[in-house]
């Protein structure tokens, strides 16, 4: 199993809107790479103030990385996507604050984490993180 940072832009697409629940599923961009059972984390950035930098939710990948076609109004159109089931969010704080834990640079696009860092942040997640199995 891979993980992977997701950058989420509330500017674009407002998480804490979108996500209702979890179990919702969305589209994200991809790399070639991504396998159905991979972790996603979602990391908002600054352009918000209200919120914190850092990780408020986190998923996994369900389907095999795919172009999204038809859908002119999502910002995945035309682009390598895969769909993401939500298993974890705060809508008030992030799990990870990007100001306490410099694990990860804050990346402009879709980026796997190494190894190594990926195992800091299975540390610093709740206990349920790692409880992907079932949830495909």
């Amino acid at each position: 199993m891979n993980c992977y940072f997701q950058p989420v832009n509330l500017k674009h697409w407002n998480i804490f809107e979108k996500v209702k629940n979890i179990g919702h599923i969305e589209v994200f961009l991809a790399t070639k790479e991504m396998q159905i059972g991979d972790i996603m984390l979602l990391h908002i950035g600054n352009q918000v103030k209200k919120y914190e930098a850092g990780v408020y939710a986190w998923g996994v990948i369900v389907t095999r990385p795919y172009v999204l076609k038809d859908k002119p109004q999502d910002y995945c159109n035309n682009r390598l996507s895969v769909d993401v089931k939500i298993l974890g969010i705060d809508y008030e704080k992030p799990f990870i604050k990007t100001s306490e834990h410099k694990i990860f640079k804050q990346y402009r696009t879709v980026h796997k984490l190494q190894d190594k860092t990926f195992k800091l942040v299975e540390e610093l997640l709740p206990d349920n993180f790692g409880d992907t199995k079932n949830s495909k």
